[in-house]
């Protein structure tokens, strides 16, 4: 099976995109898939790993208008496409059928239009109804959690991660914080983040995910010098599971890995971001898999620095978190994808 996925990353929508379909590609890839990726030029400064995969990368030239035949004319045809991009249309899906036999869409909110056999969205909580009138009639539209789009290190490393954790039950006291605000981190909402740590005194080390941002640059090195508490920084090159797996609580966004930390159980410190990422902290909160808190918050390094400490001194709750987390996402979904729309395309082939 050919399988062509048209995402980007950059400095305004972050890695999330890109991350997903890298976790898909990998699965489809691992059944006897070829697949190539059709990418912008700042999608590679994003997330390097991009770049550095086993997967067939082009640098799209063309304007938008001009896509799909430049894409036809670098890869050629395929059985999938798969479309994960907030500025591509219900008429970019429409003529992307002229160059492959079955179109899957990646989306966040039920707000636009779609032509598209298969429809995605893994927010929890989201229901097949909610794109009722926003797919074509018979498009297959899987919503929900079970079918969020993990890399196979999650589902390996989640029976172990929970096994751990109740291990350390009853939990004494946080040892370890992890920080993940994203790929870039335009917002510098790290840096106040670990101003806040520092503030809090917790007798805590730190690691920090910055991926493709450049900590030196963001004036991270300088200030992790000043803490008292020890400071890693990681990039795209870390083992995030491992890093969920040692920590105890999570200081991270309300986006694409928000499902990591579930699966791997562990509570989060959770920001939105974005307007996409919305029903996502909102749900989350609701079932007590984390703890919300506003922008403003980071602001104000006071009120997040006592907010911090208080939730870090509440023990019982952090492993309820924890349980609630890990009862939302198993890390299967990228599989079961997979198999679903390879079973699907196989049928047109």
């Amino acid at each position: 099976m050919r399988v062509i996925f048209r995402a980007d990353a950059s400095s305004a929508v972050g890695g999330g995109h890109i991350m997903r379909c890298l976790a898909l590609a990998e699965e489809l890839s691992g059944r006897g898939a070829d697949v190539s990726f059709a990418v912008g030029k700042e999608s590679l400064e994003t997330v390097p790993p991009l770049s550095q995969g086993a997967h067939e990368t082009v640098v799209l030239q063309a304007p938008q208008s001009e896509e799909l035949s430049e894409i036809k004319e670098k890869i050629g045809n395929c059985d999938l496409i798969v479309i994960d991009h907030y500025e591509r249309d219900d008429a970019f899906e429409r003529e992307a059928r002229s160059i492959a036999k079955t179109v899957l869409v990646v989306d966040d909110l039920p707000e636009r239009p779609h032509d598209c056999d298969v429809l995605l969205d893994q927010t929890f909580g989201r229901k097949a109804g909610d794109y009722e009138r926003l797919v074509p009639e018979g498009a297959l539209v899987l919503t929900g959690t079970s079918y969020a789009l993990l890399r196979p290190v999650f589902r390996s490393s989640r029976h172990r991660a929970l096994r751990e954790r109740c291990s350390r039950r009853p939990l004494k006291r946080v040892r370890r914080i992890l920080v993940s605000l994203g790929a870039v981190d335009g917002e510098g909402l790290t840096r106040q983040a670990l101003d806040a740590i520092n503030r809090s005194e917790l007798d805590v080390s730190v690691d920090v995910v910055i991926g493709s941002a450049d900590p030196k640059a963001l004036g991270l090195i300088d200030l992790a010098r000043q803490m008292s508490q020890p400071v890693v920084f990681h990039g795209f090159d870390a083992n995030v599971a491992e890093l969920m797996l040692a920590a105890d609580l999570a200081i991270g966004a309300a986006g694409s890995s928000a499902w990591e930390r579930c699966c791997m159980g562990l509570p989060t410190m959770m920001v939105v971001l974005a307007d996409n990422q919305n029903d996502i902290g909102t749900g989350l909160q609701s079932k007590g898999a984390a703890n919300l808190i506003p922008v403003s918050d980071f602001s104000s390094p006071e009120r997040f620095s006592d907010h911090l400490a208080e939730l870090a001194s509440n023990t019982p709750l952090l492993e309820s978190m924890s349980a609630a987390a890990a009862r939302i996402c198993d890390g299967q979904g990228a599989g079961r994808v997979a198999d679903l729309v390879y079973d699907l395309t196989e049928q047109t082939i």
